[in-house]
C-alpha cells in the first residue's frame, strides 16, 4: 500500500491577509497548545490567534470538507470576512500543492499544483482531483476517497476517540464504513464491497423470512411444525389434482374436444376478420357524398345558350335533357343503395354465424369445466 499512496506533509496553514497567525508544521509530531492569557484585562486577551479546535476546523476546511456542516460557518463575518482565503501549503509525494478556499465560494476552491493553478466550480471535482494526486499509482485499483481516508485521521472535539470504527460525531447517524481502515491494512476494497452487498442480500432475505413466518404462524399462534403439516397436506392434495387433470388431458374425448375448440377458434377468427372488412366497406358507402344536384334552371340556361348558337343542330328538347339527367341521378342512387343492402345482408349473416359458433364454443368449454369440477370433487 505504501507504494500506492503518496506521502502527505503539511507545511503551513494561514489566511491570505493574516487574519490569524499562521501555523507552521514541522517534521514529526506537532502539538498545538492553548496559550494562557490574563482575561482580566483587554491587553491580556488574545484576539488574532486560532485555538486548538479552530485550527483543526480550518485544516479540515482546506481539505474540502462539507462547509455547511463545519463550525467555520458560525464565525461572524465581522471577525473573519467570508471573502478571506484560508490557505494550506503541503507536499504530496514530491509535488508542492497549495489549497485555497473561502467561505463566500466554499464550493469553488483553488488548487495550485507545482505552480499551476486549477479552479473548480464543484467541490466534488476538487476532491476527485486531490484523490488523483494522493493515489497516483493505482492502475485502476479501487481506493477510498481522500475525504473518507482523512475522516479516520482528522477528528475534532465532537468526534469519538475511544472507538476505531465510530470515529465521527456520535450525534450524527452515520453508518459504519470500514473501507479506509481496510485499505490502510492492505485489504481489497472490492472484496469488502462484495461482502457488504452479500450481507445486505442476506438481511433482505432474512426480513422476508421473518415476515412470512409471522404470517404463516398467525403472529405466533401456530407452531411451525403445524404449519409444515398443513403445507404437506396441501401439497398432497395439489398433486392428486394435477394427476387427475393430466389423466383427463390424455383421455381421447379431451383430445377430440380440444381439437374442436381449436377449429372453432380458427373459424371465429376468420369470420371476425371478414366482418371487420365488410363493416369498413359499409361505412365507406354510408359516408359517400351524394351526387351533386344540378338545378333544372341551370340546365335550361345552358340549353338555351347552345340552342341559340347551334340552332337546329340540337335535336333533343329541354324536357328530354332534364329527364336524362334525372335518370342518371336515380341510377346512381340505386347502385349505392343496392350495394349497401348487400353489405347489410352479409353483415347480418356473419353476425349470426359468429353467434352460433360462440354458443357452440361456450358449450364445449362448459363440458370441460364440468369434468374438471368432478375431478376436483
Amino acid at each position: 500500500m505504501g507504494k500506492e499512496i503518496n506521502r502527505i506533509r503539511l507545511n503551513r496553514l494561514y489566511s491570505e491577509n493574516n487574519i490569524f497567525e499562521e501555523i507552521i508544521f514541522h517534521d514529526g509530531v506537532n502539538i498545538i497548545l492553548g496559550e494562557k492569557y490574563d482575561d482580566r484585562s483587554v491587553k491580556g486577551r488574545k484576539t488574532n490567534g486560532v485555538g486548538k479546535s479552530m485550527s483543526i476546523e480550518f485544516l479540515d476546511f482546506c481539505f474540502l470538507n462539507d462547509y455547511d456542516k463545519s463550525r467555520i460557518v458560525k464565525i461572524p463575518k465581522e471577525v473573519f470576512p467570508v471573502e478571506e482565503n484560508v490557505i494550506l501549503d503541503l507536499d504530496i509525494g514530491l509535488e508542492a500543492v497549495t489549497i485555497k478556499r473561502n467561505r463566500k465560494q466554499a464550493d469553488k476552491p483553488i488548487i495550485i499544483r507545482e505552480g499551476k493553478t486549477v479552479s473548480f466550480d464543484k467541490i466534488q471535482d476538487a476532491r476527485d482531483y486531490l484523490t488523483g494526486i494522493i493515489f497516483s499509482k493505482l492502475n485502476g485499483k479501487k481506493v477510498p476517497s481522500f475525504r473518507n481516508l482523512f475522516s479516520i485521521l482528522m477528528r475534532d472535539e465532537r468526534s469519538e476517540f475511544t472507538d476505531i470504527i465510530k470515529c465521527h460525531d456520535l450525534t450524527k447517524k452515520i453508518p459504519d464504513d470500514l473501507s479506509a481502515h481496510l485499505y490502510l491494512l492492505g485489504f481489497s476494497l472490492e472484496a469488502y464491497k462484495n461482502t457488504i452487498e452479500t450481507i445486505k442480500e442476506i438481511e433482505a432475505v432474512s426480513t422476508v423470512l421473518t415476515k412470512e413466518k409471522k404470517e404463516l404462524t398467525q403472529d405466533g399462534k401456530k407452531k411451525i411444525s403445524d404449519v409444515r403439516a398443513e403445507l404437506n397436506a396441501l401439497e398432497d392434495e395439489l398433486q392428486k389434482l394435477e394427476d387427475a387433470i393430466e389423466s383427463f388431458k390424455t383421455n381421447e374425448s379431451f383430445d377430440a374436444m380440444e381439437a374442436d375448440l381449436i377449429e372453432l377458434e380458427d373459424l371465429l377468427d376468420q369470420l371476425r376478420k371478414r366482418q371487420k372488412a365488410l363493416r369498413y366497406d359499409y361505412e365507406k358507402i354510408r359516408k359517400m357524398p351524394k351526387p351533386e344536384q344540378i338545378d333544372d334552371r341551370e340546365i335550361e340556361l345552358v340549353y338555351n345558350q347552345f340552342k341559340s348558337e347551334l340552332g337546329n343542330a340540337i335535336v333533343k328538347s329541354l324536357n328530354e335533357v332534364v329527364g336524362f339527367k334525372n335518370k342518371i341521378e336515380e341510377f346512381q342512387r340505386m347502385l349505392v343503395n343496392q350495394k349497401a343492402k348487400e353489405l347489410e345482408a352479409q353483415l347480418k349473416n356473419i353476425a349470426e354465424q359468429i353467434r352460433i359458433l360462440d354458443d357452440e364454443y361456450s358449450e364445449k368449454l362448459k363440458i370441460i369445466d364440468k369434468k374438471l369440477s368432478l375431478i376436483h370433487i
